[in-house]
């Protein structure tokens, strides 16, 4: 008998911590790895962070890509918060975008994800060598 509730207790262990790793953010979502550019409120187009498979995915603190630093350049142009715009999303890109997530009253995790996307203002794109023009968020003004 003992046994049995042994092996039963290691088998509801095992089911749970399993359920508990699955359950993290980056598996909802693939990585950002690129930028790409999307149609956003009024007709402007935005330049945000992209996976392959679209505008849903993720970034977090460690990564190091193209799509990172086009969030850091909207986090310095919309927000003005200084950062360096180099790829890197390191403790001072997570800190940015807490503060980003703060403005914007949703979760304050420092990831970037598909709350975040909606919730904040991305550059606007800029056509042939302009510079920017602006920043808008994807849905609302």
């Amino acid at each position: 008998m003992r046994k049995k509730v042994i092996s039963l207790l290691s088998v509801f262990g095992t089911a749970a911590g399993l359920l508990m790793v699955s359950a993290g953010p980056a598996a909802a979502s693939p990585a950002c790895t690129m930028h790409g550019f999307i149609g956003a409120y009024q007709g402007t187009i935005v330049d945000i962070p992209i996976a392959s498979g679209g505008t849903h995915c993720h970034l977090q603190q460690g990564y190091a890509n193209e799509a990172v630093r086009v969030l850091q350049k909207s986090i310095v142009r919309c927000y003005g918060i200084s950062i360096q715009t180099d790829g890197q999303f390191g403790p001072r890109t997570k800190a940015a975008l807490i503060e980003v997530q703060r403005r914007e009253r949703i979760n304050q995790d420092g990831g970037y994800g598909p709350q975040t996307r909606d919730a904040m203002y991305h550059t606007v794109a800029a056509w042939e060598e302009q510079q920017p023009i602006g920043c808008r968020r994807l849905n609302r003004p």
